[in-house]
């Protein structure tokens, strides 16, 4: 897979990972996702150096070396939910279906929750 979460919401990302993290089989992936790496990759494949090289993951060392952009990462995502809020809230402004109102109440409450999360 070549950027699998390039473009995809946060749930949307969220689920993605988690229903990779369950499959059974081999997954080789391009990404520059910090995150994504994180989770699921085992192995990385150099081809910076020749010959191409293929090394294990330590998750320790992974998580050192990705911990200087977690701050980055953070405020990125606390934007991105932030928008959502927005959008969220503009919509809830304009429905008139009791439905769509409760579920974008619930949608909104969601968003806060996790803004929540990440701010604390």
């Amino acid at each position: 897979m070549d950027e699998p979460t390039n473009y995809l919401d946060i749930h949307t990302k969220e689920a993605l990972t988690e229903v990779l993290k369950a499959y059974p089989g081999t997954i080789v992936f391009v990404t520059h996702d910090r995150s994504l790496i994180q989770s699921l990759a085992t192995h990385s494949l150099s081809i910076e150096n020749e010959p191409p090289r293929v090394s294990a993951i330590n998750q320790e060392s992974t998580k050192s070396a990705f911990h200087k952009d977690d701050h980055q990462d953070k405020q990125a995502e606390l934007l991105m939910i932030e928008v959502q809020i927005i959008e969220t809230l503009g919509k809830l402004s304009s429905v008139m279906k009791v439905e769509e109102k409760v579920e974008l109440d619930r949608e909104y409450l969601h968003l806060l929750n996790k803004k929540k999360e990440l701010e604390g």
